[in-house]
C-alpha cells in the first residue's frame, strides 16, 4: 500500500495520517491483517473496531498491550493469558478484527469528524474486508456513540448481531460463541 494510493481527500484526519512513518505502520499492520486472514480460511464472524490505535496494532506481537487497550481486554474477556493465544483464538474459531479507520481517531477533537473519518475511510479502504464473507455476522466495538454514520451503511446494518462499547466487553465471549462455532 503507497501512501499516495489512499483515497483521503477530504477526511478529518488526513493529517494523522501524514504522521511520520504512519504509512509504513499502516503497510506493515496490514500485511499482518491480511496473513491473520489467509491463515483462518472461511471467516465466521467479523469484529468491527472504530480505528487503528497510533502505536500498536492488534494483529502485531511487537506492539504492547501490558497495560491497556483491545487486546488486553480480549484476554480478559475470553479468560485468555498471552497476546498470541488471543490470536490462536481468533485464528481457530474464524474471527477477523477490522477497523474503520487506519488512523488514531481518538487523537481527533470532535464527534462528527470522528465519524466522518471513520466513515470515509471505511467506505474507501477497509470495506473490503467486511465482503470477503458477506454472510459473516459482524459485532461493532466503539468507543461509546461512536464509529461510522450507520445510514450510510445498511450493508453493515443488517449483519451486525451486537455492539459493545470499547470500555465494556462484558458478553462479548458468548456472542462469539454464538456466532462462531
Amino acid at each position: 500500500m503507497k501512501i499516495n494510493e489512499l483515497k483521503c481527500d477530504g477526511c478529518p484526519a488526513l493529517s494523522l495520517r501524514d504522521q511520520e512513518g504512519r504509512h509504513l505502520k499502516i503497510k506493515k499492520w496490514e500485511k499482518l491483517r491480511a496473513k491473520a486472514i489467509e491463515e483462518i480460511g472461511k471467516i465466521k464472524l467479523y469484529l468491527l473496531c472504530e480505528s487503528i490505535p497510533a502505536d500498536r496494532f492488534f494483529y502485531d506481537l511487537d506492539t504492547d498491550y501490558t497495560t491497556d487497550g483491545l487486546r488486553l481486554m480480549m484476554m480478559d474477556e475470553l479468560d485468555l493469558e498471552t497476546d498470541a493465544e488471543v490470536l490462536r483464538y481468533f485464528r481457530k474459531r474464524g474471527i477477523v478484527l477490522a477497523d474503520c479507520a487506519f488512523c488514531p481517531l481518538h487523537e481527533l477533537g470532535s464527534k462528527p469528524d470522528k465519524q466522518k473519518a471513520a466513515s470515509q475511510c471505511l467506505r474507501n479502504h477497509n470495506l473490503g474486508i467486511l465482503e470477503i464473507n458477506p454472510a459473516a455476522p459482524i459485532i461493532t466495538i466503539f468507543p461509546a456513540s461512536k464509529g461510522y454514520l450507520k445510514p450510510i451503511f445498511p450493508e453493515i446494518e443488517s449483519r451486525k448481531v451486537a455492539e459493545f462499547s470499547l470500555n465494556k466487553l462484558s458478553g462479548l465471549k458468548a456472542m462469539i460463541e454464538q456466532h462462531a462455532r
